[in-house]
């Protein structure tokens, strides 16, 4: 089941963070991309430093939406939402570079010692 989304995002700045919303067609689901000002430092070009943006996946739950995940890139909270719609649970988290690093060492180590 593929997601139907709307075309334009909904913005909701308030004085703590640029907010923008992407809503599915069925409003169920939405992406919300959130970028903190408020407590951020400037650099000596007078841009904004700190905090990065998040995309966080948000689900009707009753009344409220719930927080289901938070991601760093727009196209990876849309397969995760898609893919939570499908399965009704978050994709498998994949180990990042340093983790598969660290396991071939251990497993390398293991090999040394067995041998």
């Amino acid at each position: 089941m593929a997601l139907e989304w709307q075309k334009r995002c909904k913005k909701a700045d308030t004085y703590l963070a640029e907010r923008r919303q992407w809503w599915t067609r069925c409003k169920r689901f939405y992406i919300e991309e959130s970028n903190l000002r408020y407590g951020r430092k400037r650099d000596e070009k007078n841009e904004a430093q700190g905090y990065p943006i998040v995309f966080r996946l948000m689900i009707r739950g009753g009344e409220r939406f719930n927080i289901l995940s938070v991601c760093k890139t727009k196209n990876a909270a849309v397969k995760a939402l898609e893919y939570y719609a499908e399965h009704g649970k978050l994709p498998p988290k994949q180990p990042t570079k340093a983790k598969r690093r660290q396991k071939t060492k251990r497993e390398a180590k293991k090999a040394k010692r067995n041998s």
